[in-house]
């Protein structure tokens, strides 16, 4: 797939100055509203809820003859996105109960 895409980003572009604003607003709204640390607790939260998500959909996507072809994930890669997954799960539950 090397140099199917384009290598170069427009870094003058609007779509590009869009992505940059999109970045720098949550957390500079955060620090005016005067709590910092509400920012380390949203990007600890979102990132705790997406790489579950990221490792599913990549186990579930990539795994299928049908969507990627001979490019699908091998024995070795579906077994380390399961591990991924099961850590998760265990952390999550690990955390539920130290809660009650």
């Amino acid at each position: 797939m090397r140099g199917r895409f384009g290598s170069r980003v427009d870094t003058r572009g609007w779509l590009y100055r869009l992505y940059l604003v999109f970045l720098a607003l949550p957390p500079m709204s955060l620090l005016f509203l005067d709590r910092p640390i509400w920012v380390i607790k949203l990007y600890t939260l979102t990132g705790g809820l997406f790489m579950p998500l990221l490792a599913g959909s990549l186990l579930w996507l990539n795994s299928r003859r049908l969507l990627v072809g001979e490019h699908r994930n091998r024995l070795l890669g579906n077994s380390l996105l399961v591990v991924a997954l099961l850590l998760f799960v265990v952390i999550a539950i690990r955390q539920l109960v130290d809660l009650v």
